[in-house]
């Protein structure tokens, strides 16, 4: 294990997958979105700033969980600012801006988990942008069919936002736990060399149990799992994290699995198949080695001369000769 290399494994993640299929979908329905849902919504937003302005402060001031992030006027307006360029990027609806849509969201939602910012928290703020704008709406004269497309070209373009943000966020997060447990983890294991040793020892455990385990003579109701052992247990809640992506830790992953689903299991049965049949034998061979040994097993008189067989019946004491006597 000291001399343990470590390699890195570049495989296309979840997250990535799941942006790409984000980001087709959002290009799709932009290309195909009305352009004038665009305009209805660009010009809320250009008429009615200010009052979106105030009450997005206003909201960050109340919220108690936002507030207790940025407590400060100064950090409030700087957010503000920031979300007001955020809502005027996301009105573009460019579908040739695809990528340059899916950083700033997903920079919204690195920041969130720089400041500690919950994803939830600003969910709720989202809620009420899309109430904000629709309020608006219902005061346009607009025909039913145009309002329900523009309140669907809302609805789409804030949401895909949030989804790819808190995607952005949870994968922050998940770094810097790892980081966080790689560090504790290199702090428990600065000496490799001893850590061999000691699983070393933890795996001549297991085998000593096995081997206690097969030659117990009460019935075994289960032979220890590998994986259950306190190797492991190492091996899947430590050296997972402490060498993440090495391949070695997946061929050892593999051969535990494969002790504990087809060998254990396996020697289970032989032990019982073993123990049966040498149980039979055992009985078969004591009764026929008492049946050679009673025909010729004889016990002496009392006279200490005559001899009788096991198998019959001493003589009543009245029909014994007297001793010394030979009958």
């Amino acid at each position: 294990m000291a001399n343990f290399q470590r390699r890195n494994i570049h495989l296309p993640t979840l997250e990535a997958e799941a942006l790409r299929e984000t980001a087709a979908e959002w290009q799709a329905y932009v290309s195909s979105v009305d352009t004038r849902c665009r305009e209805i919504l660009h010009r809320i937003l250009t008429d009615h700033i200010q009052d979106l302005c105030d009450r997005y402060v206003a909201f960050l001031t109340k919220d108690r969980e936002i507030a207790s992030v940025i407590p400060t006027d100064a950090g409030r307006q700087e957010i503000t600012e920031l979300f007001l360029k955020w809502i005027e990027h996301l009105l573009m609806l460019d579908p040739d801006a695809v990528d340059e849509y899916c950083e700033r969201q997903k920079e919204v939602g690195r920041m969130m988990a720089r400041i500690g910012l919950p994803p939830y928290a600003l969910s709720r703020s989202m809620r009420k942008l899309k109430l904000w704008f629709i309020s608006h709406l219902g005061t346009l004269p607009l025909s039913s069919e145009q309002l329900l497309e523009t309140v669907k070209c809302l609805v789409f373009i804030i949401d895909i936002s949030v989804e790819i943000r808190a995607a952005s966020f949870y994968s922050r997060q998940a770094k810097h736990a790892r980081l966080e447990e790689t560090y504790r983890l290199q702090a428990l294991c600065q000496n490799l060399a001893m850590e061999k040793e000691r699983q070393r020892a933890a795996l001549m455990e297991w085998v000593q149990h096995i081997l206690t385990s097969f030659c117990q003579s009460g019935d075994i109701q289960c032979l220890p799992l590998l994986g259950k052992s306190d190797f492991g247990l190492w091996l899947d809640h430590k050296a997972r994290l402490l060498f993440e992506g090495a391949m070695e830790v997946g061929v050892i992953v593999d051969a535990v699995t494969r002790i504990d689903t087809d060998l254990v299991p396996a020697l289970e049965s032989a032990v019982y198949a073993e123990r049966n049949v040498v149980g039979s034998l055992i009985a078969y061979s004591a009764g026929d080695s008492l049946r050679q040994i009673q025909p010729e097993q004889s016990f002496r008189s009392p006279s200490g001369n005559r001899k009788w067989p096991r198998s019959t019946n001493l003589p009543a004491q009245s029909a014994l000769p007297a001793d010394g006597v030979d009958a």
